[in-house]
């Protein structure tokens, strides 16, 4: 299984994003864009787990979510691409985010060996589109931006990518 520890984003900030990004579909038709029903921030991406670690994982999950306040997250209202391969909507610098991060990676690194690939700093984004053969050319986002919108973070999911994003677990933060 392809496992991620992500934040979830509303359907009412994946909507305003989409429609502010929707000139640059028209204008790169070749990139592999993500469906907006699949926006969301990663804080861990596992890889290709094994099914019968699913329940370690789960927990590990939980023990880095574990006394973690919900809070509050917003788009900083830039597009920007990752080298030529990537066209991401970026995220508003968060404490809260990077800490949680944190915790979590450390509650799952003995659980799952993460590589250290795995564990570089946190940029939050949301991946908009990704290049195929055609690389994502800077100049396609000259004067583009998507709304600032916050949104609250009340939970942590581990979502299972196949085809497309299931939820296998989730960890509820207080507050």
């Amino acid at each position: 299984m392809r496992l991620f520890v992500a934040v979830e984003v509303p359907a009412d900030v994946r909507a305003a994003v989409d429609a502010a990004v929707a000139p640059l579909r028209t204008a790169a038709p070749k990139l592999r864009w993500v469906a907006p029903e699949r926006y969301h921030l990663t804080l861990v991406f596992l890889g290709a787990v094994d099914e019968a670690l699913l329940p370690a994982v789960s927990a590990g999950m939980q023990a880095g979510c574990a006394g973690a306040a919900g809070f509050t997250l917003a788009l900083d209202g830039t597009v920007g691409t990752f080298g030529r391969r990537v066209l991401w909507a970026g995220v508003a610098p968060s404490p809260e985010l990077t800490t949680l991060a944190g915790r979590v990676t450390a509650a799952l690194r003995s659980v799952v060996g993460l590589a250290d690939e795995q564990e570089r700093e946190l940029r939050a984004h949301l991946t908009l589109a990704r290049a195929k053969r055609e690389p994502v050319r800077s100049r396609l986002v000259k004067g583009v931006s998507v709304p600032a919108l916050s949104w609250p973070v009340g939970r942590v999911v581990l979502l299972r990518s196949a085809g497309g994003y299931e939820v296998v677990a989730e960890a509820v933060l207080e507050g």
